[in-house]
């Protein structure tokens, strides 16, 4: 007889080459991918065909008034409501398939949940983001507190972190639930108008806390703002969104004209990347011939 060849039955590839190709299609896939979303509340259209997208490594600031469907659309990112139609992908990953937990999702809300006078230190802020999937009742291990002692320092609050939470500052405060979220070592962070109700001093820690993450973690961060000057200096990209998307693009051409359009009203705002050109003379030279206050006559 003649030899037959040997057919080999066709081999599945192993559950090892299956999530190492899953983790590269993850790391190559944008961090959040909106297409043509539309949200509802009961009977209301409240978003209507969004789009954007957010790469690894990337802050994305969406920037419109109150009401504007800032937090809708962070809430639909976060799988905890429903989109009439669009897709919603992490990590090239639909939403409804996510597991946060297990993808690395750090989020601020708005309004924080913890009570006035509720009992909690800075430090045990810190440690409920380890804590995370755990019952009431367990030991937490040395590990984590060292952990969360090293946050407290990259923030400059370590001689806080017996204080009770509501003893705070606004701006403290905020800076210990952004680092709760970062306790857990996300790849994407989401942030909810992280700079409500600060004074100046606080807007600059929370802005200089967010460019330190993102430089030094690499961190996905995807905020909403309703101050553009904020929004603009800590940005790489912006969308301007009241309902709808009025305008996207990078944050150094944002311009007040936009930013009238989007609020449907008078706003000062003058982008820190702009830089008016003199029209005549040196500018780092008054004195100069060609500097202010020459005569023009006089250069012919």
């Amino acid at each position: 007889m003649r030899n037959e060849p040997r057919i080999e039955p066709k081999q599945e590839p192993s559950r090892i080459i299956l999530h190492a190709l899953k983790t590269e299609i993850e790391r190559s896939a944008p961090a959040v991918f909106i297409q043509n979303v539309v949200v509802y509340r009961q009977t209301k259209p409240v978003l209507r065909n969004v789009n954007l997208c957010l790469d690894s490594g990337q802050c994305l600031g969406i920037l419109g008034p109150a009401g504007a469907g800032k937090t809708t659309l962070l809430e639909a990112v976060l799988g905890q409501i429903r989109t009439r139609e669009g897709v919603i992908e992490i990590f090239g990953t639909p939403v409804r398939k996510t597991n946060f937990r297990q993808l690395g999702l750090g989020y601020v809300a708005e309004q924080h949940p913890h009570p006035t006078a509720f009992p909690i230190t800075a430090l045990d802020v810190i440690l409920q983001g380890l804590q995370s999937g755990r019952g009431v009742l367990h030991f937490t291990p040395k590990e984590e507190v060292l952990f969360a002692r090293y946050l407290l320092s990259e923030l400059k609050m370590e001689q806080a972190q017996d204080q009770l939470f509501y003893t705070l500052s606004r701006g403290e405060q905020q800076r210990l639930l952004i680092a709760r979220a970062l306790a857990c070592q996300p790849r994407l962070l989401l942030l909810d108008n992280p700079i409500q109700g600060l004074d100046p001093a606080g807007v600059k820690q929370i802005q200089e806390l967010l460019k330190s993450i993102q430089k030094q973690y690499r961190t996905a961060i995807l905020l909403t703002s309703r101050d553009a000057r904020f929004a603009a200096e800590l940005c790489d990209t912006l969308v301007c969104l009241n309902g709808a998307v009025y305008w996207t693009g990078p944050a150094k051409e944002l311009t007040p004209a936009q930013v009238k359009q989007v609020f449907q009203c008078d706003v000062y705002f003058r982008n820190p990347y702009f830089r008016p050109k003199p029209k005549y003379g040196h500018p780092k030279n008054p004195n100069h011939p060609t500097g202010s206050g020459a005569d023009r006559r006089t250069l012919r």
